[in-house]
């Protein structure tokens, strides 16, 4: 007699129908354009993915990634680029709705998830891609015991997904601490606590550390990010920190000689500074490749970036809030400074297309996005009311979550605020103000406001389930005793 065997969970044909699903809610961006969506950015990853480079200004890995997968010499070695990210999105936001144990979150979920601006970073041949799953890596590994199966695996997870961008950490890090602490609130042991901030701790030295070997390996120099101090300096001199600094120390600090005489060349606007074509870091701090030869301007800029922060303190965290305030509530859709910056001659996109792939070029510049003729109105205001109505979710279910006990919810929301005001701070600080930095984590917000809405809906309706009907209440009422004669 034969023995009829159950499939696994992951291979039943329903839960592949919710994953094709998903997926395909990820991907109408790239499909609408006809090709992946690109941001001039994806110039630097695409040399790092077809040649023989290493790139001095951001984390390399995510182009690394890409390198076997962009092999092919055809347009299917593009679409394949998008493959790890959207896998790797898929499979936390099963562990995800998983976790929270919401039932009928296979439907909801795909019909929240299109109009988000989820998809248009999911679509996108850039790091961004994986910030949400930095984030809910972060809350799935720190609520689980580091010495349960799985959970070393899970953590090495997290130091991938955090290796394509230099401040993913700073999400991670934000993610699990909020989740460390609800549960220590909750009633973890001091034990429990120490357990998980250790893991957190061993795998931001991880990240650390492949970062420092690979940069160190291509540029002979010991750094996490080799050109931190000219984005640094950058965005103080934006604000206004660093002109009064340069005054005072220029005619009494050797160290920054060579800085004193070009700063007065300087961009005010951080982007004009860091990017223009007319900008003399291009022929001076772009130029450099190692600290051996020449001047060494990040050494300089550093001096001077620091020397600013330490002089104006009060100034600083001023701009810091402004700074972090603004970017927390930008997030429109679709800032990709595509075609304006991605179709000239002097784009990355274009320099990597004509260097390795040019029967290529013609094809991309074809596509929707290089035309100009995907930006719309409705478009804008369909995803920007879903991530307001995200926002405003997350911060109105923390109380209501408190009120129930609900640890597991608690947990969740928190650490995706927290997550939200860490990359608010590291980016719009740190940097400058972009939509495009918040957008990477703001679709998660009505995401699991919904789940969330639906796990205690389940939890009501299970409850009202088990409880006694009235008829087996009466049935099981105490019979009254006989009236004396």
């Amino acid at each position: 007699m034969s023995t009829l065997v159950k499939p696994a969970a992951w291979v039943r044909p329903s839960t592949l129908a919710v994953a094709a699903l998903i997926l395909l809610a990820l991907i109408w961006p790239a499909i609408w354009n006809g090709l992946p969506h690109f941001f001039p950015d994806t110039g630097g990853y695409l040399f790092v993915a077809w040649g023989n480079f290493w790139l001095v200004d951001r984390s390399s890995f995510y182009g690394a990634f890409l390198r076997p997968l962009m092999a092919w010499n055809g347009l299917s070695g593009l679409w394949l680029g998008l493959v790890p990210q959207l896998l790797a999105t898929l499979l936390v936001l099963f562990a995800l709705a998983k976790r929270l144990e919401a039932r009928n979150w296979q439907w909801v979920l795909p019909i929240i998830l299109v109009v988000t601006t989820g998809p248009f970073h999911a679509s996108q041949l850039m790091p961004d891609a994986y910030a949400v799953v930095v984030l809910l890596l972060g809350w799935l590994c720190a609520s689980r015991d580091p010495h349960a199966a799985g959970s070393p695996l899970l953590w090495l997870a997290a130091a991938a997904a955090c290796l394509p961008h230099s401040t993913f950490p700073a999400i991670l890090v934000a993610s699990a601490s909020a989740t460390i602490l609800t549960l220590w609130i909750a009633g973890l042991s001091f034990r429990g606590v120490m357990h998980r901030a250790a893991a957190l701790a061993l795998t931001v030295l991880f990240i650390i550390g492949c970062q420092l070997l690979a940069n160190g390996a291509f540029f002979h120099r010991i750094t996490y990010a080799p050109r931190s101090s000219a984005f640094l300096y950058a965005s103080l001199n934006e604000d206004g920190l660093l002109k009064p600094w340069l005054a005072r120390n220029c005619p009494v600090d050797p160290r920054v000689k060579d800085l004193c005489a070009i700063a007065p060349q300087f961009h005010d606007d951080s982007q004009k500074l860091l990017w223009a074509p007319d900008s003399i870091f291009r022929t001076t701090v772009w130029q450099q490749r190692d600290n051996k030869k020449g001047v060494d301007w990040d050494t300089q800029l550093g001096i001077a970036a620091r020397g600013a922060l330490i002089q104006s303190p009060g100034l600083f965290a001023k701009a810091a809030v402004e700074a972090t305030t603004e970017q927390f509530f930008s997030f429109a859709v679709l800032d990709d400074e595509c075609p304006q910056v991605c179709i000239t001659e002097q784009s990355a996109i274009q320099g990597a297309l004509s260097r390795f792939r040019p029967h290529l070029r013609d094809q991309v510049n074809g596509s929707a996005q290089m035309q100009g003729k995907l930006k719309t109105v409705p478009l804008q205001v369909v995803t920007g009311t879903a991530s307001f109505a995200g926002l405003i979710g997350l911060f109105a279910l923390i109380p209501l979550a408190w009120r129930r006990r609900d640890q597991v919810a608690g947990s969740a929301l928190l650490a995706t605020v927290a997550a939200l005001v860490a990359n608010a701070f590291v980016t719009g600080t740190l940097s400058d103000v972009h939509d495009r930095y918040q957008s990477r984590l703001i679709w998660i917000a009505p995401l699991l406001v919904a789940l969330i809405l639906l796990r205690w809906r389940t939890q009501r309706l299970d409850r009202l389930a088990s409880a006694p009907g009235p008829e087996h209440a009466m049935s099981e009422a105490p019979t009254p005793p006989a009236p004396a004669p």
